[in-house]
């Protein structure tokens, strides 16, 4: 089959929208006062942070994440993103996780106790350094993603604002994560993981082909980096986490996996499979009836309500043993991509 890919029907919405200016503005000031307050007790690791930071080129690190977004058909202006000023290393009464994006600052949260633990067990600081890229690259492939804020009670809502949206009435999507705030019941948390992931891991490969990064005597190459990506990450990683990692590779494979299955019954290259997905994750397509339908068609009736609560690696290795990714039929194919935005010029299938 001969395809030509033509662009989406719908206008993607992307970006971040629905946030509140002055909630967020009061919630960068308390992260910046919890900072400063860390960095009394820590400057040695503040420094080790700031100087990662101060070596990344973050206008061609945005320039990478725009081309992506591009392919979504997501325009420059609309994309998100944030700055080192947007990056707060703290302690761990304010940091879970050795990373995480804060959607409601729009900042990211490093946990000075979790890097002060690495830099103190004496590994390398390269292979640190690399970890610490892990991190940053995931986090602004969160933040490039379509965020959103959608209040489902007004009153509910307002009042939420006042409680830094602590309650109920709000709910708060990052590509196809949803998260209802007030009982944090969530959907397509780890499967979004994945794909963040999958965009990170080419962002920063890409932007280390471009940029090596000097640090500490050392060079961080492409090669070196997605060697890492693939296999160094949990020697690296703090061994509170490593718990979690496993699951996040579960939903890694689990996702490398529905996109051979998906390109290898459409006949189209993996990479185009892949990033049908990563469109969805940037422009904020939602997981529609028809989009539900197309891929309960293509891998089984009830596979993405299994999918959206799936958290554990456990839950994948089901869902993996239940779903057999049979073959589907030419019309099936022929749905998938159109849905994907390709004009068919055969109607033979390319096995």
């Amino acid at each position: 089959m001969k395809f030509e890919q033509t662009p989406r029907r719908e206008a993607p919405k992307g970006g971040r929208e629905g946030f509140d200016a002055d909630t967020e503005n009061k919630r960068v000031a308390f992260l910046e006062d919890a900072a400063k307050k860390y960095l009394e007790e820590d400057v040695v690791t503040v420094e080790w942070v700031e100087n990662i930071l101060e070596k990344v080129d973050f206008k061609e690190v945005r320039n990478i994440f725009a081309e992506h977004a591009r392919h979504a058909g997501v325009p420059d202006e609309k994309l998100n993103f944030v700055w080192p000023d947007r990056f707060f290393v703290l302690s761990d009464e304010h940091a879970s996780s050795t990373f995480l994006y804060d959607p409601f600052a729009n900042a990211v949260v490093i946990s000075g106790s979790l890097f002060r633990s690495q830099l103190e067990s004496k590994q390398d600081d390269e292979n640190i350094a690399q970890y610490f890229l892990f991190g940053l690259f995931h986090e602004l492939a969160h933040i490039t993603a379509e965020n959103r804020l959608q209040i489902t009670d007004e009153k509910q809502g307002e009042h939420s604002k006042m409680l830094n949206y602590a309650d109920v009435g709000i709910i708060c999507r990052s590509g196809f994560n949803k998260i209802n705030v007030s009982d944090r019941a969530a959907s397509f948390v780890m499967f979004e993981e994945a794909i963040t992931q999958a965009v990170a891991t080419e962002v920063g490969r890409e932007y280390l082909r471009r940029r090596p990064l000097d640090v500490f005597d050392n060079r961080i190459s492409s090669t070196k980096y997605d060697e890492f990506c693939k296999s160094g990450v949990e020697r690296k990683m703090p061994r509170v986490l490593a718990g979690q990692m496993r699951h996040f590779r579960a939903a890694q494979g689990f996702f490398e996996r529905l996109s051979e299955h998906v390109a290898k019954e459409c006949g189209v290259p993996k990479d185009i499979a892949n990033r049908a997905f990563i469109a969805a994750h940037y422009s904020g397509s939602d997981l529609t009836p028809e989009l539900r339908e197309l891929i309960d068609g293509i891998v089984g009736q009830g596979f993405i309500e299994r999918l959206a609560g799936a958290q554990t690696k456990s839950d994948f290795e089901h869902i993996a043993r239940t779903y057999k990714f049979a073959p589907i039929s030419d019309s099936m194919s022929k749905k998938v991509l159109r849905f994907f935005g390709f004009a068919l010029e055969s109607n033979e299938k390319n096995r």
